[in-house]
């Protein structure tokens, strides 16, 4: 960047020249070279020319290299410091669709002028090593994926010694999401030896996950004070998403998870999770893990048998009574059958979400009762009914939400469903699929080897 008027002494607005070397590049990408020293910036540096929708980067393989973030305690070399100077969306912005961009050796300082410190839209292939983001107002490192069409993803990528940090009330060290609509997630990208610290923050995240799947974490720390969140897990845009995150010998501060009856998180990972620093193991039913101490949290095979006894793992969230496995309808109505749902609740039971059939007529009630477990399936049924829910012809084989009357304390409860039917009509019931041992299944009192097609939500 020297070559093209850079300075890099932390007085002159170096933007133009940046800019300028990173323009001059061929359609196929290069190095731009940015010594040690503080370059100020008055506007965005961007990297690619693409809109992240039907117009792709024309430009690819673009590398800006500095001379180190200063994270090393003992280097005597002189950083690259990126600096902004004025108002801006983003200090430095990649706009794809782009593929196997590289950003190394900087350190970018929003200098709490700028909301994002580095934005990267639309990619695929791209590395960024020993980097360092602080002083953004809103996001440190935000990655979202492109709009329509579908393909403008995030893919192939890796992060490796990257260090977010931030003070800042409200602020997102890690923002990673996906559109939604155009099927264009954030997945199969790695990040390695990073930090993502908010702990001075209120209101803040050390990361924030939406539309994404398939992501690793080796090794890394998302720190947060007593404030502030280690990791938010937020499936409130979208269905089932964030998905199959995998933390491995991570510190996490503490987890928090979005969701409601129609919007729900899959399963996340912890190998190793760290509790050496006072680290708190999650308790959502999806937030799975081993401990690095060798305990298991929220697994859903944690069942204890002997004799007479079965002893469920207390589960909190919203809780899988099945698995996706094949499925079976079963006909209440017509049969008169019961199923029993056995659960140990790690909170108050207060509603959920079921998927049932009634045979394309639309006629029909399923009954939702509740009773205290009490030593086996008879006892229990036999039992008073703590609260309940009916479905009154309905409308089937959709996700239907539903809320209890009255919330129940944590405990054990039997969740009994059952169904009735209009004369002449054929019936209704319940969709049988694969069994998950957070619960143990009874079809008129015997215990059986399937699940029911619906999530408890357990607060």
């Amino acid at each position: 960047v020297k070559w093209f008027g850079a300075k890099g002494d932390g007085k002159t607005d170096d933007c133009n020249a940046i800019q300028a070397a990173i323009d001059s590049l061929p359609l196929r990408g290069g190095i731009v070279r940015i010594p040690g020293g503080s370059y100020i910036v008055s506007k965005t540096i961007n990297v690619g020319n693409g809109n992240a929708a039907d117009s792709r980067s024309t430009k690819n393989g673009i590398s800006l290299i500095g001379n180190g973030s200063g994270q090393g305690v003992h280097s005597s070399a002189v950083p690259t410091t990126i600096t902004a100077a004025a108002s801006m969306e983003n200090v430095i912005s990649v706009n794809g669709l782009i593929s196997d961009v590289k950003l190394e050796g900087l350190y970018v300082s929003g200098n709490l002028t700028a909301k994002n410190g580095v934005f990267l839209h639309a990619f695929i292939g791209l590395q960024m090593k020993d980097v360092r983001i602080s002083q953004f107002t809103e996001k440190g490192l935000y990655i979202l994926a492109g709009e329509a069409p579908t393909g403008n993803y995030n893919i192939y990528n890796r992060f490796e010694n990257v260090n977010v940090t931030s003070g800042r009330d409200g602020a997102e060290c890690l923002y990673m999401d996906g559109c939604y609509e155009a099927s264009n997630d954030t997945w199969l990208t790695t990040f390695t030896q990073c930090v993502f610290d908010t702990q001075n923050g209120k209101g803040s995240y050390g990361a924030h996950f939406k539309f994404v799947d398939s992501i690793s974490f080796y090794s890394c720390r998302f720190t947060a004070g007593e404030e502030s969140t280690g990791i938010l897990f937020d499936a409130l845009d979208n269905k089932d998403f964030p998905s199959g995150i995998g933390f491995y010998s991570c510190s996490v501060s503490s987890t928090k998870v979005l969701e409601d009856n129609d919007h729900s998180i899959r399963k996340q990972y912890f190998y190793g999770f760290s509790t050496s620093n006072g680290e708190m193991i999650p308790d959502h039913s999806r937030l799975i893990g081993i401990t690095d101490t060798g305990i298991p949290f929220n697994f859903d095979d944690l069942m204890i048998n002997g004799g007479d006894v079965s002893t469920l793992p207390a589960k909190k969230g919203l809780v899988d009574i099945y698995n996706n496995a094949a499925w079976n309808h079963y006909n209440l109505a017509a049969s008169g059958a019961k199923v029993g749902v056995r659960i140990n609740c790690g909170g108050k039971l207060s509603g959920g979400k079921a998927y049932l059939p009634n045979y394309d007529n639309s006629n029909g009630t399923v009954y939702i009762k509740v009773y205290k477990w009490d030593t086996d399936y008879d006892t229990s049924i036999g039992g008073e009914v703590l609260t309940e829910y009916d479905f009154v012809d309905f409308q089937e084989n959709t996700w239907l939400s539903f809320e209890f009357p009255d919330k129940l304390d944590p405990g054990e409860y039997l969740v009994v469903f059952s169904a009735t039917t209009r004369a002449g009509d054929y019936g209704a019931g319940i969709w049988a699929q694969g069994k998950t041992n957070s619960v143990i299944t009874y079809y008129n009192g015997s215990e059986v080897d399937f699940g029911v097609a619906a999530s408890l939500d357990i607060k």
